[in-house]
């Protein structure tokens, strides 16, 4: 059997990243600031992820750099909030933004305060394929 050793692969031209198209890497990920407590929203860390807007209490959309093929890619999300609630949701909102080609708007919303809330952080995955 034969290892492949490597500390860095690149494309043709030696410096650009390699392009993802049908593996089943996450196509793009992101991990920002909510903006609950003293942060702003932010992005701390990503891949394909431009920016991040805050649309409002609770609300975000997310800016992919690279387009996803469709509005049919699958996307997970998980929050840490430090407000000491336990049911957090992550859910789709209704602008024009809500799942695009190029973004992704989502709410983060308490089931049991029934009501919008900015979150400390918020992680995503993107799993698809880009166009």
């Amino acid at each position: 059997m034969s290892d492949i050793r490597a500390t860095t692969i690149s494309a043709l031209n030696g410096t650009d990243p390699i392009t993802l198209t049908k593996q089943s890497a996450a196509k793009a990920w992101v991990n920002f600031n909510g903006g609950n407590g003293s942060d702003t929203v932010s992005i701390n860390d990503s891949y394909n992820a431009s920016s991040v807007s805050d649309d409002g209490t609770g609300k975000y959309t997310v800016n992919f750099s690279a387009a996803m093929s469709n509005t049919y890619y699958a996307l997970v999300a998980q929050t840490e909030d430090g407000g000491g609630y336990n049911d957090p949701r992550v859910i789709n909102h209704e602008s024009s933004q809500a799942r695009s080609t190029t973004a992704y708007g989502l709410y983060h919303w308490h089931i049991a305060t029934a009501s919008l809330d900015d979150a400390t952080k918020i992680n995503i995955a993107v799993h698809g394929d880009l166009a």
